[in-house]
Order: structure tokens, then sequence, then C-alpha cells
């Protein structure tokens, strides 16, 4: 049996797959908000975070869960109570990761858990770090990004025990700019900015939390790539062309991608999360306003067609690669 490993590897060098599949879009607007921003879902809850306006204009953030099971009154405000505009971006067993903004104006990660309703700031965990952001969590693992003093963006990981900060290779140093924003047991994805051409480029980046080593992964059809959430083999995000966002699914196995745009998204689509057939984001629509939604699918591949070069690569890869284990 090929390793876990090898496959999604392969999946990195294979070209593009194209799906056939029927959507089940629902939207979901936080009550008398502007705009709502959904970003995680586990079962029956989900987070995200909502933007209001008060009085001569002004507006703040504001943190969510949304529960439906619970009947009548599903929308639940989640707010740091020592900080202003908080985000919530994943949920995991309970727990909820996001960041807030400081008395000093910086935002800086924190986590909440609902069983104890229990807060946790994280804004002086990272040595030398000026400003913090979470975006996913499995099991006691995180993921973010940290801003040095420097002002250079870092990725940040959380292993369970101790933090670290995780750089794309290659870049110059007080340059460097990655991003994580989804973890599995057994990878972290995100994007780097890529200075060295005359203008800066984004790319979808895979990090092997097992082997410790890196891999690009672009949408073919993309000018910026962003991957935002992985699980199991589906990773989900969003890529930029010349019409405008758009949102994807890709499966790692069958070397997959589909781009996802909700009906109404015009040229604004960003897919955040995902839970087996469930995916969640939100788009913008004519007025600039931006609307939570749940996308479900059965995704079904039509056609695979790999790019010769990369099928060499994948199967001399078959023969350097550890197994690994599967989340």
């Amino acid at each position: 049996m090929i390793a876990a490993s090898t496959l999604f590897l392969f999946s990195l060098l294979c070209a593009a797959t194209t799906f056939a599949t029927d959507f089940a879009w629902e939207t979901f607007d936080f009550p008398d908000a502007d705009s709502t921003f959904l970003y995680g879902i586990e079962n029956e809850q989900m987070v995200g975070w909502y933007r209001e306006t008060g009085g001569e204009g002004a507006t703040s953030d504001n943190g969510f869960l949304y529960d439906s099971s619970i009947e009548g009154s599903p929308w639940s405000t989640l707010n740091f109570p020592l900080g202003s505009d908080t985000h919530l971006h994943a949920i995991n067993d309970g727990n909820v990761v996001g960041s807030f903004v400081d008395g000093d104006g910086k935002r800086q990660g924190v986590s909440y858990n609902l069983d104890s309703q229990q807060w946790t700031p994280y804004d002086g965990a990272i040595n030398g770090v000026q400003a913090s952001d979470l975006f996913d969590v499995d099991g006691d693992k995180m993921v973010g990004y940290s801003v040095g003093l420097n002002g250079a963006k870092q990725g940040s990981y959380y292993d369970g025990t101790q933090w670290s900060t995780l750089n794309y290779p290659g870049q110059a140093a007080g340059q460097e700019n990655s991003f994580f924003h989804g973890i599995n047991q057994e990878h972290i994805i995100g994007s780097y900015i890529d200075n060295s051409g005359s203008s800066p480029v984004e790319h979808g980046i895979v990090y092997d939390t097992e082997t410790l080593s890196w891999h690009q992964l672009d949408n073919p059809d993309a000018e910026l790539t962003y991957l935002y959430e992985v699980e199991g083999a589906y990773l989900v995000g969003a890529y930029t062309d010349s019409t405008g966002l758009h949102g994807f699914h890709y499966d790692s196995v069958m070397e997959a991608w589909q781009t996802i745009d909700h009906p109404q998204g015009g040229t604004h689509t960003a897919l955040h999360g995902i839970d087996g057939n469930n995916m969640v984001g939100f788009y913008r629509d004519s007025n600039n306003n931006f609307h939570g939604f749940k996308v479900t699918g059965e995704f079904g591949q039509t056609e695979v067609v790999p790019e010769p070069a990369a099928l060499l690569l994948a199967l001399f890869g078959l023969a350097l690669l550890p197994r690994r284990r599967r989340r």
C-alpha cells in the first residue's frame, strides 16, 4: 500500500482535475450586523466574527459562536473581555482560536475553551513578538503567525509543549512573510510572500511536521494562492485571477482542484473551513458587504491529466518518503 505521505506529495506534483458536483448553499448573517465572516466549522458549531457600525460611523468587530443544536437562539457573541475587536477563526473539540486587539492597538492571539469558558491570550508566548494571530487548532496544537520587532511576519506553531517560528526557506533575512492557517496531525498549510520579483507574489505552502520538509502548492489558474484549512487529504482556500478572488476545494489524493464561487459572490469568495462535506467561508455582495455561508456537496472526479515531468518526480519520491500517519 502506498503511504499517505507519498500520495500527498504525488498530489502536489500533478495537474488539476475537473469535478462535477451539485452544491447546497446556506447563508449565515449575524443578526443586525453589517458584515459576517464565517471561518471555522465542527459538527453543529461554527465560529467567525461580525462587524457592526455604531455612533458616528464607528465600526467594531465581535467574535461569534453559531450552534445549530440550540433551537431558537443559535447565535452568541464571544469577545475577549480584556481587549477589543475579537476575531474567531477555528474550532476543534470545544477549543476556539483567534485574536483580539490589545490596549496598544496590536492584534494578539487568543484561545477560548467552551466548557471552562476560559480565555488564554498568547501575546507574550513567543520571544521578540509584537503582534500575533491564531488561525487553527487541532487537539493541543495551534498555528498562526507572529509579527517580529522588525515587522516581518513569521509562521507560528505550537506543538502542544512549546512555540516555534517557521518560515518558508529562501526568504531574505528580515523579509520573512510566512502565514500558517491550517493544521492536522501531519501537515501545516498556509502561504508565503515571494518578494524576489518586481512585485510580491503569494504562494500556497505545505509543511510536513514529521519530515520537516516544505512544498509549494499553487492553484494552476491562480495569480496568488491562499491555503486556509486542511482535513485529511482535503484542503480549502482561495486564489486570485484577473476576475477576482475565488474559493477552491483541493483533493490531494485525486490531484484535483475545484473552483467554488458563491452564486451571489461576484468577484470575492473565500473558503476557510471544512468538516466532511461541509465547507464554510464568506462572500462579498454588490454593496461591498460580506456574508457567511455554508456549502455542502459530494465531490466527484471526472478527469485526471498528470503532467509527465511531475509524474516522474512523484514516482521518484515513492522510494524516498517515509510512511506517515493520517488524521
